[in-house]
């Protein structure tokens, strides 16, 4: 993957090769990368169990927090953005989700 990601980048500007199939060849190696690593990690963790729980919540409210966040920070680059959208939303997921159970709307 690290191979066909520096070529990538140096080929990019390259129409057909750079643009179309290295990109394909990537998405096929990074994909079978993330098969291969589930396989051996155990996927009923307590860290899977806390993003399944919170992931229908974390889906309502991603919306809501990037456009807060683009809106009282427009400048911001998109390595940031993409990171505190993220952190920012599985947050406010986890703290939502604890109030719906506590109130007994969302179990």
């Amino acid at each position: 993957s690290l191979v066909l990601g520096v070529m990538y980048l140096k080929f990019k500007p390259v129409i057909f090769w750079g643009d179309y199939i290295l990109k394909i060849i990537l998405g096929l190696s990074i994909l079978s990368f993330v098969l291969i690593l589930n396989n051996k990690i155990a996927i009923g963790n307590k860290i899977s169990y806390f993003l399944g729980d919170i992931s229908f919540v974390v889906y309502l409210v991603h919306v809501a927090v990037s456009t807060v966040i683009s809106t009282l920070f427009p400048d911001i680059g998109s390595g940031l953005f993409v990171l505190s959208v993220i952190v920012l939303s599985i947050f406010f997921g986890a703290l939502l989700g604890i109030i719906l159970e506590t109130i007994h709307i969302f179990n």
